[in-house]
């Protein structure tokens, strides 16, 4: 598991993908658009699988090691009373989901 401590962090690991292929990610939209199915009844799922053909640059995307990640931040919502929890108590909720 790692973690990131940095916005530049998460940068460096962006630019490290695969460039987009606009062009695997139209077929494989136009391929979708002729299965024998209501339109959009996959939900995001379909969005998410075009949108990966065009990452992957393959008509056949797939996940082998899938990965989930977890973002968290004070962004202030204590100073303004949003949260009822002080920032104490958040930064041990963040411990204890490592």
């Amino acid at each position: 598991m790692s973690f990131f401590t940095s916005v530049a962090e998460i940068d460096q690991m962006l630019a490290g993908l695969p460039p987009f292929d606009r062009a695997t990610h139209s077929k494989v939209a136009v391929r979708k658009s002729q299965f024998t199915k209501p339109q959009g009844s996959f939900g995001k799922l379909e969005d998410i699988a075009i949108w990966m053909a065009g990452w992957q640059r393959t008509e056949q995307p797939a996940i082998r090691h899938g990965q989930c990640r977890v973002f968290a931040g004070n962004h202030g919502v204590v100073a303004q009373s949003i949260s009822p929890f002080p920032a104490e108590v958040k930064a041990q909720m963040e411990d204890n989901a490592k």
